[in-house]
């Protein structure tokens, strides 16, 4: 499979969480059994429903890891990501997939946050089905739990060859990212 592949594997990803934003009930958490309006969320700190997405390719990130080590882990990744992607068999295409899922959760969020946060303010865990999470970790100030209240972030990873996607939505729901 080639790069037309994973493109068009991204764009399905991508009209799917879009769809998924756009008819969830206000309040809803898209992707979840949960789709009745979050207790606490205010309409006053509401925001209409954002995308971003990241591709990373592994290859290249790989070759960061090599030259910098963990110097380079430690600067993007929390110790909890570190721990996760180092269990699996081949860490590399796990690190890429977090490193491009901060980039879409930051570029759904908006530009504006890149000046202000560091990689390591948003942390991507994993549910106990597996699936991913985003969440402030403990390097977050308090300034990034209040950007995000009133808003959820649900995002999606994918692997393909030597690419990996990651696509984000931030919306209007249950912000339980702050813990």
């Amino acid at each position: 499979m080639g790069e037309a592949r994973v493109i068009e594997h991204a764009l399905e990803h991508l009209a799917a969480l879009a769809a998924m934003a756009e008819t969830a009930a206000p309040g809803a958490v898209p992707g979840t059994e949960d789709d009745r309006p979050a207790a606490g969320a205010s309409g006053a700190t509401a925001r209409a429903p954002a995308v971003g997405a990241d591709l990373v390719r592994i290859s290249r990130l790989g070759l960061a890891v090599n030259r910098w080590g963990e110097s380079f882990l430690g600067h993007i990744f929390t110790e909890e990501e570190i721990s996760f992607c180092r269990s699996k068999h081949d860490p590399l295409p796990h690190f890429a997939g977090t490193l491009a899922a901060k980039e879409a959760v930051y570029k759904a969020l908006g530009m504006r946050w890149y000046r202000a946060f560091s990689w390591r303010m948003i942390e991507i865990t994993r549910d106990d089905a597996g699936r991913p999470r985003v969440r402030s970790s403990r390097y977050a100030s308090n300034r990034v739990c209040r950007e995000l209240d009133g808003m959820g972030v649900s995002v999606s990873i994918s692997h393909e060859d030597d690419y990996t996607i990651a696509v984000a939505v931030a919306h209007p729901g249950r912000s339980d990212q702050c813990e």
